[in-house]
C-alpha cells in the first residue's frame, strides 16, 4: 500500500460573497451569488440558464450526511482551509489539486468581460486559500480564452502567485476550434510556465439542465475525448510537445481504446486526411507524453493501465462533491487497486500529481 496519497482533483466550495465583494460596482446586481429560498441555497449567474443547487458540491455521498439544502449543513472545508487539512488528515490526504465549484458555471458565460473579471477573482480568492498550506493545497487558475493575450497573461499572473496550473474550456466556444493555431500563443505560455491545463466535464459552453441529464453525465464523456483528438490530429502536441493537458473527472476506462483507435485511423487513414507527424510518433504516443487523467471510481480502468502505461492516469478524491470519496479513499484505492501491481498504484495515486504539478509535499 502507498504512504501517502494525493488527489489530482478536489473542489474547493466559493464563498458567498466571494463575486460580490472582489468585483467592481459595474457588476452590482449581477455579480455571481447564492441565493436562498424554502428549498434551500442556490446558485445564480446571469446569463447563465438556471439556478445550481448546492448539495451536490458539499454533500460527499460515502459520509452519510445526506443531501444538504444549505451551506451549513455540508462540508465546511470547501471554503475554510483550515477545516480542509482536517478532513485530509482524516481521509488519508497527503495533498490536493483544488478545482472550483460554483465558479464552473461561469464557463458558460457569454460575456467575455464578465468572464474575464469573475475569473480573476476566483483566482486571487483561490490563490489566499492555497497559500494557507501550500505544501498541501495547490489551486489552478480560470482561464478565460475570449481574448486569447489576456488569457495568456492571466495565466502568467496566477503562475507568479504560486497557482499550479490553469483550467480552459472543456471544448471552446462557438465559432472555434481547439485544432486552430489561434490558441497557440496559450498553449506555448502554458508549456513555458509548466502549468498544466485542465478540461474539467461540465466545464464547457452553457447547456439547459433537463431531466435527461443522467443520460448526458453518462456519456459526458464525449466532450473531453473530441478536445483531445483535436488537439492531437492538428498537431498541437507537435508543436507544444511540453505541454500537458489534464482530462480532469472525465474516468479513464475509454482512453485505452481512443489510443487504439488514433492509431488505427492514423496508420490505415492518415495519409488521405492529414500530414504526417513530423516527429514520427503515433498517436498513441503523444497521448502517453501530453495526456494525463483523473479517475476517482474507474476500476475498469484501473484494470486496463497495462495497456496505457501508468503514467497516464491520476487518481482523485473529489471532495467535497456528491460523487467524492471521503471520508473513505483509502479503502477505496485498496479495493480499486487490489491485484494491482504496486508500482503502478504508487504513480497513480501519488508521484504523477507530484511531478505534473511539480509539487513541494511535507515530509
Amino acid at each position: 500500500m502507498s504512504s501517502r496519497i494525493v488527489s489530482a482533483d478536489s473542489h474547493v466550495v466559493e464563498p458567498p460573497d466571494l463575486w460580490t465583494s472582489r468585483l467592481g460596482s459595474e457588476y452590482e446586481g449581477r455579480a455571481p451569488r447564492l441565493t436562498e429560498d424554502a428549498e434551500g441555497a442556490k446558485f445564480e449567474v446571469n446569463g447563465v440558464s438556471g439556478p445550481a443547487v448546492v448539495g451536490g458540491f458539499i454533500s460527499p455521498a460515502k459520509a452519510g450526511l445526506g443531501f444538504a439544502t444549505r451551506l451549513s449543513e455540508g462540508l465546511s472545508g470547501g471554503w475554510d482551509p483550515e477545516a480542509r487539512i482536517v478532513d485530509m488528515d482524516r481521509d488519508g490526504i497527503a495533498a490536493e489539486v483544488l478545482y472550483p465549484s460554483f465558479a464552473m458555471r461561469l464557463f458558460g458565460l457569454e460575456d467575455p468581460a464578465m468572464q474575464r473579471d469573475t475569473f480573476r477573482a476566483y483566482n486571487d480568492w483561490v490563490a489566499e486559500y492555497a497559500a494557507t498550506s501550500p505544501k498541501r493545497l495547490y489551486g489552478l487558475a480560470l482561464i478565460s480564452l475570449y481574448d486569447v493575450e489576456a488569457g495568456v497573461e492571466e495565466l502568467q499572473r496566477c503562475a507568479a502567485m504560486g497557482l499550479a496550473g490553469g483550467m480552459a474550456w472543456a471544448e471552446p466556444q462557438d465559432g472555434y476550434s481547439y485544432g486552430t493555431d489561434h490558441y497557440d500563443r496559450f498553449w506555448a505560455a502554458a508549456q513555458n510556465l509548466g502549468m498544466p491545463i485542465s478540461l474539467h466535464t461540465f466545464a464547457g459552453r452553457a447547456r439547459d439542465v433537463s431531466d435527461l441529464f443522467l443520460a448526458r453525465y453518462s456519456c459526458i464523456t464525449h466532450v473531453i475525448q473530441q478536445s483531445l483528438t483535436t488537439l492531437l490530429f492538428s498537431h498541437v502536441f507537435e508543436r507544444f510537445p511540453g505541454v500537458t493537458v489534464v482530462s480532469a473527472e472525465n474516468d479513464i476506462g475509454w482512453a485505452p481504446h481512443l489510443m487504439e483507435r488514433m492509431d488505427h485511423a492514423y496508420i490505415r487513414k492518415g495519409s488521405r486526411h492529414a500530414p504526417p507527424f513530423p516527429s514520427g510518433m503515433l498517436p498513441s504516443e503523444q497521448f502517453k507524453r501530453n495526456v494525463r487523467a483523473t479517475f476517482m471510481q474507474d476500476r475498469a480502468g484501473v484494470s486496463l493501465t497495462d495497456l496505457v502505461g501508468p503514467d497516464v492516469f491520476m487518481w482523485a478524491s473529489d471532495y467535497p462533491h456528491d460523487d467524492s470519496t471521503w471520508p473513505e479513499s483509502v479503502d477505496v484505492i485498496d479495493q480499486l487497486f487490489d491485484g494491482v501491481d504496486e508500482a503502478h498504484r504508487e504513480k497513480i495515486t501519488y508521484s504523477n500529481a507530484v511531478a505534473s504539478y511539480r509539487m513541494d509535499l511535507p515530509e
